[in-house]
């Protein structure tokens, strides 16, 4: 294991997972979110001038994100807008990428980051609720994929 279990505390039930009464009537390619739509959903900024990753918040000085994703960043929770920094900025404290991470394959490309204070959760800033180990993914089960990127093939990223 590359970061004892112990260090990340759970989320009680009613804290993770729970999203504002919304309807799920996306369209492929994706769209724009609301403020709070997605409240564990995280914007990773490179020396605070732009969004450059996302990550998910976990508990409440945890984030799960891609390890290609870093060099000197900040997060930027509960706002799904990239322009301006209108969430909260927390720094972040460390880093840490898998140990079988690979730079040129992207094997294992996954990271925790350690906020340097614990984000109190609200209306906007939520964690996501995580499986346990015993947890089997049914087949075609519904679920949900956020982050920033293009919504069509060669397009650019939209502002949410």
């Amino acid at each position: 294991m590359w970061l004892p279990e112990a260090a990340l505390p759970s989320p009680s039930v009613s804290d993770c997972g729970m999203t504002p009464a919304v309807a799920f009537s996306k369209i492929v390619g994706g769209s724009g979110a609301t403020r709070g739509e997605w409240p564990w959903q995280v914007s990773l900024w490179l020396r605070r001038k732009e969004h450059k990753c996302g990550a998910v918040l976990i508990a409440n000085k945890w984030l799960l994100s891609a390890a290609h994703c870093f060099d000197m960043w900040v997060a930027v929770l509960g706002t799904p807008f990239l322009s301006g920094t209108d969430g909260r900025v927390e720094k972040i404290f460390h880093i840490y990428k898998h140990p079988f991470y690979n730079v040129y394959t992207l094997d294992y490309d996954v990271a925790l980051l350690e906020l340097a204070t614990a984000v109190r959760f609200t209306s906007t800033t939520k964690p996501i609720c995580l499986p346990d180990n015993s947890h089997v993914f049914r087949e075609g089960a519904r679920c949900f994929i956020t982050g920033w990127g293009a919504t069509k093939e060669g397009g650019m990223a939209p502002g949410t």
